[in-house]
């Protein structure tokens, strides 16, 4: 909790961040399913583990919508400012990409969907403890992590879930 800047009782410890990235991705999706928003961004150049899941979520009927990267390998921040809108319900884009290394906007993205009511989640696997990562300054509702990318053991990680009744009714992953 103190590495990104969050209190203890807002961290949920899962086997690694692929579990974390379900727990939130899923999780988020069918608890809100009512609320009529059925919309998740990603982007083309997330792990796999953000990417199955919203494949699977597409075949449950929900509209996924796939943000391409800059030559730089950065999300098109003109493409996620005109695509993140008020039917959409996540936002998950990875802090840092795990096969060329580049930094993402999360702030500026995590604002405009705030902007719209939207839930931001990042997988931050390769972020955190490798560079400062505050997910106060973030703004991020929800962060995947895994203890093994910065010397802890395999098989632990950890979600972060903003302290906030809509992300504490995440439907448990079955």
């Amino acid at each position: 909790a103190e590495l990104i800047n969050v209190r203890a009782e807002e961290i949920v410890f899962t086997a690694g961040a692929t579990e974390s990235n379900n727990l939130a991705i899923f999780g988020i999706a069918r608890a809100s399913r009512v609320a009529g928003r059925k919309r998740i961004i990603t982007s083309a150049i997330e792990h796999k583990a953000v990417l199955l899941p919203c494949k699977k979520l597409e075949k449950e009927g929900f509209e996924i919508v796939v943000l391409p990267a800059e030559s730089d390998g950065r999300v098109s921040l003109a493409a996620a400012r005109e695509l993140i809108n008020d039917q959409t319900l996540l936002v998950s884009i990875q802090a840092a990409n795990n096969e060329i290394g580049t930094i993402q906007p999360i702030a500026e993205i995590a604002q405009w969907a705030r902007e719209h009511d939207a839930i931001m989640h990042t997988d931050a696997a390769q972020a955190v403890g490798k560079l400062p990562v505050d997910v106060q300054a973030l703004g991020v509702d929800m962060l995947s992590m895994s203890a093994h990318k910065f010397y802890g053991p395999k098989g632990i990680g950890a979600l972060y879930l903003r302290s906030s009744a809509q992300l504490r009714n995440l439907m448990p992953l079955a």
